[in-house]
């Protein structure tokens, strides 16, 4: 985790680092109903993070987010962070875009991962959403991203969640973001 810490955003591509898991937890994950994944949505201060967090969070998932959330408002210098573990089943989010925040953490739990685009596409992504045909990165399972956001001086990193309307997917999904700044994705979820 301390590497997350060294972590620096940047408006040309999310800076990301790849991880293991311990064994037996991808397949745990996909093997759960979407209706048995956890979910919430909370602002708590850090030390917090672990009494808001479901009761049906499994110990390695609650010690992951709760690594996570400490590391990260470090390094974003802040003491409360807004806390989303969302369940994904249609296309929130699946239009590119720029969130409206200085820096947001991003991980993948099942399901595949946050798209980005490179700065060089980044207008004609932003334009062509749907329609776009160049680039499109996409991270890995449990990876951990630090993405630049509008409100960062380098402007920000084009991203979306991947389309998954109609294929029987759901993604578990974290996002941890400044308490100050809250959610600043277009759309509302």
């Amino acid at each position: 985790m301390n590497a997350i810490a060294k972590i620096e955003p940047r408006a040309a591509a999310p800076d990301i680092l790849h991880r293991r898991v311990p064994e037996g937890i991808p397949q745990w994950l996909d093997a759960l109903s979407p209706e048995e994944l956890p979910a919430a949505r909370f602002v708590a201060p850090v030390e917090r993070v672990a009494d808001k967090l479901p009761k049906d969070c499994v110990p390695w998932l609650r010690m992951d987010i709760v690594a996570l959330a400490r590391v990260f408002a470090a390094r974003a210098a802040c003491s409360e962070l807004e806390v989303r573990l969302e369940c994904i089943d249609d296309d929130a989010c699946s239009r590119f875009h720029q969130d409206h925040v200085p820096m947001r953490l991003l991980s993948t739990y099942r399901g595949p991962g946050t798209q980005w685009v490179p700065p060089a596409e980044a207008d004609l992504a932003l334009r062509r959403q749907r329609d776009f045909r160049g680039t499109v990165h996409e991270m890995p399972r449990f990876s951990v991203g630090i993405f630049a956001g509008r409100r960062d001086t380098s402007g920000g990193v084009v991203h979306r969640s991947p389309p998954i309307f109609g294929t029987n997917l759901t993604r578990l999904l974290l996002c941890l973001t400044p308490a100050d700044e809250r959610c600043g994705c277009p759309v509302d979820h």
